[in-house]
């Protein structure tokens, strides 16, 4: 029998705010996971240095992933990205999207 259902799990993952943001990756990925979502939309995903935090996270998980970086006020660090990803197990034609479409001051 085919299972038609897909479940589907959305998580604001807060950045790199907080000052232990590095100490929080292991538990959200332990979580994701437990759950065993078939979609993951993650808000508030970094991305720096060629790579994003939902990449990372898709990777150790087995999944595809997008991203991209909305027009947010600029990060307290200029060189990394907040932006908005979907993780999942369904391959996609669309490749990862970044958009430098930052706040700027006028």
């Amino acid at each position: 029998m085919v299972d038609h259902q897909v479940r589907v799990m959305t998580w604001n993952i807060w950045w790199r705010f907080g000052p232990r943001w590095r100490e929080r990756q292991p538990g959200i990925l332990s979580t994701i996971d437990r759950v065993t979502p078939d979609v993951v939309a993650l808000q508030e995903v970094w991305g720096a240095e060629g790579t994003t935090q939902a990449e990372q996270f898709a990777e150790t998980l087995g999944y595809h992933s997008t991203f991209a970086a909305p027009s947010y006020p600029c990060a307290p660090d200029p060189a990394v990205i907040g932006g908005d990803a979907v993780d999942g197990v369904f391959p996609s034609d669309h490749r990862p999207v970044i958009c430098d479409l930052r706040w700027h001051d006028r």
